[in-house]
């Protein structure tokens, strides 16, 4: 099990940032979803991630971290699990906003698919969302959404890697006032640009068992997920379990993808420290409703 002390020091910046945007705000997610909650929260926790060095690979790896937890409900801005969030256009059943998510990078070196190619840096993903709400009920929420981000990735400077676009559907379903849960479905599609940061092999970098690839751009796969968070006072568990599939992928060829399917899964305990005295009714897309 590698810890976050043992990465270079921008790596640990990327892990925080991940922390932020990512996986571990899952331990978020507030349970009043009939009253007024605080506009603001601030906490800590701790996080267990178990997931591929990429999409495609055979290899994975186990971080253990701290993170903060940061909840912001406001009017224009919002972050929570979901990232941060600025909102453009809120109709009620009709929200557009620009989101930021964050991913971790990979040392080749750590991969025997890519020894002696560049590593994969940390990214960013910036750009609209449109999310539709399908159904709303007291304990559940069905919406499907549609991100259009570009992606840049973050090291010593900043480099576009590409576009992509992740359509998916989510149910909000909330058991009590102590315990909810996400299901999410998705598909992912990349431009060229996109699939060749992880996929494509340079005639520099090719050998007898990784040959010269261009990664055309296409579909990129799909992925099942299911997250849940148990909630007593100011303590929260979060937890995540998910399948991602590459099969009929555009890159599915690449001698860097060496398995279709993958699991990855979570964990996280966090308690808020922190809580505005002021409250509102505006939530952010982790309450449940």
């Amino acid at each position: 099990m590698r810890l976050f002390t043992a990465f270079r020091p921008y790596r640990v910046a990327a892990i925080a940032v991940f922390s932020l945007f990512g996986f571990s705000s899952s331990a978020l997610a507030g349970n009043d979803y009939r009253g007024a909650l605080p506009v603001w929260e601030i906490g800590a926790g701790i996080g267990a991630l178990s997931f591929p060095h990429y999409p495609g690979a055979d290899q994975s790896q186990t971080l253990v971290l701290p993170f903060p937890l940061i909840v912001y409900r406001g009017d224009t801005l919002r972050a929570d699990r979901g990232g941060l969030k600025g909102i453009l256009y809120d109709g009620g059943n009709t929200v557009v906003d620009i989101s930021i998510r964050g991913s971790l990078p990979v040392d080749s070196s750590d991969n025997r698919a890519r020894a002696g190619m560049a590593d994969l840096d940390p990214t960013l993903e910036i750009g609209p969302q449109i999310s539709w709400t399908l159904f709303k009920g007291e304990r559940n929420q069905l919406r499907f959404r549609m991100p259009f981000h570009t992606v840049i990735s973050v090291a010593i400077g900043i480099a576009h890697e590409g576009n992509v676009f992740n359509p998916n559907l989510r149910w909000d379903h909330q058991l009590n006032s102590n315990f909810g849960f996400t299901t999410r479905a998705s598909l992912r599609f990349g431009d060229g640009k996109w699939h060749d940061y992880f996929y494509s092999v340079s005639a520099a970098d090719a050998l007898s068992n990784r040959p010269q690839y261009d990664a055309p751009g296409g579909y990129s796969g799909s992925s099942l997920s299911v997250s849940g968070t148990y909630k007593t006072g100011d303590w929260r568990l979060g937890m995540a379990l998910g399948l991602e599939w590459l099969n009929g992928a555009a890159f599915e060829d690449s001698p860097l993808v060496k398995q279709d399917s993958a699991w990855f899964v979570g964990l996280a305990l966090s308690k808020t420290l922190f809580k505005s005295k002021r409250t509102t009714r505006t939530r952010v897309e982790s309450d449940r409703r």
